[in-house]
């Protein structure tokens, strides 16, 4: 039997923002239709709380200015990652001070990548 895809989901899940978790809950539906069986894990601010809603694997958001690639965490999940998803409108938008939040996470990506 194939191993299921491996997929890491990046957003402000678990916030208690509704549309963030209609995102994540089409984006879980998408990739089941897509995909059949995978292997979902959701960085979010309430990992129990989100892990007990959607079945997934989770771990802790972090503000990306107190994660970088310390964030152990983020980069094994990545590294595991045969899909990485950025959701949410404000990981894409740009700030007031003229920051990409999603510029942050790319280049996050590229180093386990490598």
């Amino acid at each position: 039997m194939p191993t299921p895809a491996r997929v890491l989901a990046i957003g402000w899940f678990g916030a208690g923002n509704l549309g963030d978790e209609a995102m994540l809950q089409g984006l879980l539906r998408l990739l089941d239709r897509a995909l059949g069986p995978v292997e979902v894990t959701v960085s979010t601010a309430d990992p129990a709380s989100t892990a007990a809603r959607y079945g997934t694997a989770t771990l802790r958001q972090r503000a990306p200015s107190a994660s970088g690639l310390r964030d152990v965490g983020l980069v094994r999940a990545s590294a595991r990652a045969s899909l990485v998803t950025l959701g949410g409108g404000d990981l894409i938008r740009e700030q007031a001070d003229g920051t990409v939040p999603a510029r942050n996470w790319l280049a996050r990506m590229r180093t386990p990548l490598r």
